[in-house]
């Protein structure tokens, strides 16, 4: 399961795509804290971003021509609202999302429908990880909200219901906590595909991690109302699975909060806490309003004054037009 968060990220495009093979006029440029990146078709052995996204574009079917294409312009993308505000990544797959608005701003001039630009930006950005990754933030990022995100040839995506509704009465406030220390996702799911495929006892734990996944989807799924204690419950469950799976490859998935934090991993019908990614880098903290005990809201209120603890924004939309003078998407 996977859920946008964040905040949003922009396109700003000034493209002219004439349809026919030529030199191209372009730069691309993305902008984001302690970084960003500027590009142009001159810079043939770039690893940018930007240069991955344009280059499979030259390979891509959908474009005007066979050969290369003539573009001229400028297009700015910006993700910055995925950074907190010392400049560090939240960890909401910031350059997932600039792939995609990549990807969105070179395809203005062709009809593609959103699950075909959703491919298109996804093996865009897994070639940019060294074919590495599943896809899944790429596909949260086109469509938004919440929803089941199933891997393999061809990645799907099943829309699920987050309760996060102020008037709903099983509404859930969520709190994104920085964790004991950062994860390189490559060497995780290198470690991962290893212990898959050469250990025995793998099947027991992912058949586990799926039912969980399973259970906690039927409770989201469109149109039904889950009770907000049987949420935590799934929540926990898939805790738990997440920390034997960390066990299991050598990779820490057990959500420790930092400093002496009062917390605890579960308390029924009140709240959970679980890792998010490849490891322990970023804690869920999912909790029914109000509950908390005096000792636990200091902790947390502690944790956001020292700038690792941040009120989850779930955006509800993916991708869209926004018609401004300045060309936002």
């Amino acid at each position: 399961m996977a859920l946008a968060a964040g905040g949003r990220s922009y396109l700003e495009s000034e493209l002219f795509i004439p349809g026919v093979p030529g030199n191209s006029d372009l730069m691309m440029e993305g902008r984001w804290p302690n970084g960003g990146e500027i590009w142009t078709p001159r810079e043939k052995d770039s690893k940018a971003l930007a240069a991955v996204v344009w280059r499979q574009f030259c390979d891509s079917e959908h474009k005007p021509e066979k050969n290369v294409p003539a573009v001229s312009g400028r297009m700015v993308v910006d993700t910055s609202e995925f950074y907190d505000e010392r400049g560090r990544k939240l960890g909401f797959g910031s350059s997932a999302a600039a792939g995609l608005l990549y990807s969105r701003g070179l395809h203005l001039s062709i009809s593609l429908k959103p699950a075909e630009l959703a491919g298109f930006a996804l093996k865009a950005h897994s070639n940019w990880q060294g074919g590495r990754g599943s896809g899944y933030d790429v596909l949260t990022s086109a469509f938004g909200g919440a929803g089941r995100f199933t891997g393999g040839e061809h990645p799907g995506w099943e829309a699920l219901h987050w309760p996060d509704k102020s008037d709903s009465p099983h509404k859930l406030e969520a709190w994104l906590i920085k964790g004991a220390e950062p994860v390189k996702s490559p060497a995780a799911v290198n470690q991962f595909q290893r212990w898959r495929y050469s250990e025995e006892s793998s099947y027991q734990l992912m058949s586990e991690l799926s039912e969980n996944t399973a259970n906690l989807s039927d409770l989201l799924h469109n149109g039904k109302e889950a009770a907000a204690g049987e949420i935590l419950e799934c929540i926990s469950n898939l805790s738990i699975s997440g920390i034997k799976l960390g066990e299991e490859i050598g990779v820490p998935a057990m959500p420790i909060l930092p400093g002496e934090s009062d917390i605890p991993l579960y308390r029924r019908e009140s709240l959970a806490l679980k890792c998010l990614g490849a490891g322990n880098e970023t804690v869920l903290l999912l909790l029914i309003p109000d509950s908390l005990r005096n000792s636990e809201k200091a902790a947390l209120k502690k944790l956001k004054e020292r700038g690792l603890a941040v009120p989850l924004k779930v955006e509800h939309e993916g991708l869209r037009s926004e018609l401004h003078s300045r060309g936002h998407e």
